[in-house]
């Protein structure tokens, strides 16, 4: 019993770290959406059945997850322009972003145009 509740107390931080990160510049919303991981967890603090308790964790890491990986937030620019920004790196135990190698140049045959419209591909005997 105690491993579980050291999993939903591990999956409430997260939840409450993964908002602020993503809504630290929207202060509205954030109160909002942390206002209701509080409610939430707070109305089903007497759940005693394990099965539920595990279904509630990986529901939160679910939600905890998208807001990561699924959620932009708009910044106003001027007036009449709005751009995005990358608001959010990966907090503690979440996956580390990838970091692309490089494979090398890209050497395209002489004579051979390299977008395929000839029907031979780059690397080939070279368009016809």
């Amino acid at each position: 019993m105690n491993q579980l509740r050291s999993r939903v107390i591990g999956s409430y931080m997260r939840l409450l770290r993964t908002e602020k990160l993503v809504f630290n510049n929207d202060k509205a919303t954030l109160a909002k959406v942390t206002q209701q991981a509080r409610t939430q967890y707070r109305e089903n603090k007497s759940v005693e059945d394990p099965v539920k308790i595990d279904e509630m964790v990986q529901h939160a890491d679910a939600v905890s997850d998208f807001l990561l990986t699924s959620t932009i937030q708009a910044v106003k620019k001027t007036d009449t322009k709005f751009g995005t920004e990358r608001l959010y790196e990966f907090v503690g135990d979440q996956p580390k972003k990838r970091v692309r190698q490089a494979k090398g140049p890209i050497t395209i045959p002489e004579g051979c145009c390299g977008g395929g419209a000839c029907g031979s591909t780059p690397g080939s005997s070279g368009c016809s």
